[in-house]
């Protein structure tokens, strides 16, 4: 949880308290008592938003100043303190939205949705907007069928220090180029435009090809590094579309990919 200074108490709508939030938002599991999860997901009982747990205001101001290339807010959750009356941001909740996937997409369907992701990360950069974290995994369809990003607790805006990040990094989505600054740094490397687009290259070509880049090896942070630093990358022949094949070539090369 992070403190919020700046808000009045009780909360001001859309914002509401963690009490309200619990007793008349959340469905619940009947099966067992009411739990919520750092940074899992709830639906809510009218079946229309999400609550996401946990977090930074941080992630939420960025899902705010994202604007309409992101799934809609419907305000935060706060708590006070009965001790000493501090404020504390406990999440958000955001418009229910069709996850995006191979799976639930036909070959006709992704020729549509394809233009819609690049729409959507260009249109966020001139908001000069760095996401941090593009997968397919955190882009969602709304309710009209237009591609919207999720989850932007890596993000930093073009103009800011990147010395303030603290974000994470998803392993087997980062770029060779910021693999060689996180060597260079000694930790993980802050986003750069051209991150979001090397990841917005797998994203498409995870969505053609239904499978998960470097699946093998996601989870062996060893072998993974030494692939990126070789510039190594996904299969983009598996990609029998040669417009957008080429596609993906273009976003994986400004990411430092050398094919």
């Amino acid at each position: 949880m992070s403190s919020v200074e700046d808000k009045p108490w009780p909360p001001v709508p859309p914002d509401m308290s963690y009490d309200y939030m619990a007793a008349n938002e959340l469905l619940e599991d009947p099966c067992r008592p009411f739990i919520v999860h750092q940074h899992q997901l709830y639906k809510t009982k009218d079946g229309t938003k999400v609550y996401k747990m946990g977090g930074e205001e941080r992630e939420y101001n960025f899902h705010r100043a994202a604007g309409d290339c992101a799934i809609k807010t419907h305000g935060r959750v706060l708590s006070k303190m009965p001790l000493n009356g501090m404020i504390d941001y406990d999440g958000y909740f955001m418009e229910l939205a069709t996850p995006l996937s191979h799976a639930t997409t036909t070959p006709t369907q992704r020729k549509h949705i394809i233009p819609e992701m690049v729409k959507v990360i260009e249109a966020l950069h001139d908001k000069h907007i760095i996401h941090g974290d593009v997968k397919l995994e955190n882009m969602l369809l709304d309710t009209e069928g237009h591609v919207k990003l999720c989850d932007f607790e890596e993000g930093l805006f073009e103009d800011e220090d990147e010395e303030i990040w603290e974000g994470n990094v998803t392993w087997h989505y980062v770029s060779p180029n910021r693999r060689r600054r996180e060597d260079d740094l000694g930790r993980d490397a802050p986003p750069r435009k051209e991150d979001d687009l090397f990841g917005l290259g797998l994203s498409i070509w995870s969505l053609y090809t239904g499978q998960v880049p470097f699946e093998e090896i996601a989870q062996d942070d060893l072998a993974l590094r030494e692939v990126l630093l070789r510039g190594e990358t996904v299969d983009v022949d598996l990609i029998d579309d040669g417009e957008i094949r080429d596609i993906v070539k273009g976003y994986l090369r400004q990411g430092g990919a050398r094919i």
